[in-house]
């Protein structure tokens, strides 16, 4: 396809479709000139740049007595000359776009080309594509729509765990509490996404662990989660909504001999307070349990043990509690204090 589209006509019809990446000037064009190229970006990520070479100097490079303005419609050659551009550093912003752009499109092509290679398979083979993501307007997509069986494979949500755990429990004959599944909900509630295969496992040792007996409580699921690199700073966060100061002071200390880093903890710590000051926020705004449900998108269990543990903080203590949280974050990065501080923050609050 053509490289670049030169003239005010053309260079207008190219930027309405998305496909001038950047968009030239001479500097001694006109200042209409300017405004016409700036309002053919405008609302775009097309990107246009006032050069510091004349209208002769610009049409010399392409065989014209004079141009005043041109598009690049390759993103590969629109990088490459801007990054050629004197002081580039004027041009940080174009150069980041269009980086982003380039390896944008070099992937696509990489898409397509494995799209070609997958529509030449002998029958006698077999290929088994997998992605994380993949977009169904590609023609790899469309390609593999078209001669291959596609299955999409959807993480569950926490709210939808409780199935996939009683599918679990099934396979050895047992069944769950229903504080048992809060119990893992609880822990998992963090957790941008619900580490299967990690449940898998722990459930394995936990039908080992209740050996004939088929009804798996709450206690057994703290035994055995309780091997967990992240299960310490979860009992923080219980014994935080419980207002158990002696108890968070032991935990903190056990986690500072560990040698464990205070950053994600800080983090877990201000999920949780973040929580109970939208649970008191929205009950002083007059939602029923119900609608807090709702508004938050809690799981149940969770929502229950909320509505107990914020009976002892007010909306004031919880927001302030978070900001020095934030600013122990602040500081942590420059050196500041961190477990001492950390104590401070939570000795505050639970007083």
């Amino acid at each position: 396809g053509r490289l670049a589209e030169l003239g005010e006509e053309p260079v207008g019809a190219i930027a309405r479709t998305g496909k001038a990446y950047v968009i030239l000037v001479a500097g001694d064009a006109s200042d209409h000139t300017w405004r016409r190229a700036k309002s053919y970006a405008a609302g775009t990520d097309q990107q246009c740049i006032r050069l510091d070479c004349t209208k002769e100097e610009m049409g010399f490079v392409v065989c014209r007595t004079s141009l005043a303005i041109a598009a690049i419609t390759d993103v590969a050659m629109a990088l490459a000359l801007v990054k050629a551009l004197d002081q580039p550093e004027k041009y940080k912003a174009a150069l980041e776009v269009l980086a982003a752009k380039a390896e944008s499109e070099a992937r696509k092509q990489q898409l397509d080309k494995l799209a070609d290679v997958l529509a030449d398979i002998p029958d006698y083979c077999t290929v088994l594509v997998t992605a994380s993501k993949l977009d169904k307007r590609t023609k790899l997509f469309k390609a593999l729509k078209k001669q291959a069986l596609l299955c999409e494979c959807v993480s569950i949500k926490l709210n939808d765990l409780a199935q996939w755990l009683d599918g679990q429990a099934a396979i050895y004959s047992a069944r769950w509490s229903y504080d048992a599944v809060g119990k893992i909900v609880e822990y998992l509630q963090p957790v941008d996404k619900v580490p299967l295969k990690l449940l898998q496992q722990e459930i394995a040792k936990l039908a080992v662990y209740a050996g004939e007996r088929k009804q798996w409580t709450a206690e057994d699921v703290e035994t055995i989660f309780s091997a967990l690199p992240e299960a310490s700073s979860f009992a923080i966060i219980n014994a935080l909504g419980k207002r158990n100061l002696p108890e968070v002071l032991q935990l903190l200390a056990a986690e500072k001999k560990k040698g464990t880093n205070v950053l994600p903890l800080c983090a877990l710590i201000t999920f949780k307070l973040r929580q109970m000051l939208q649970y008191v926020e929205l009950a002083g705004r007059g939602f029923d349990y119900k609608g807090i449900l709702a508004e938050l998108k809690l799981n149940p269990y969770v929502a229950k043990n909320l509505q107990r543990e914020v009976r002892g903080f007010t909306p004031k203590a919880l927001t302030q509690a978070i900001l020095d949280l934030a600013q122990l974050n602040i500081d942590l990065r420059k050196g500041g204090r961190d477990y001492t501080r950390l104590e401070e923050i939570l000795l505050q609050l639970l007083s």
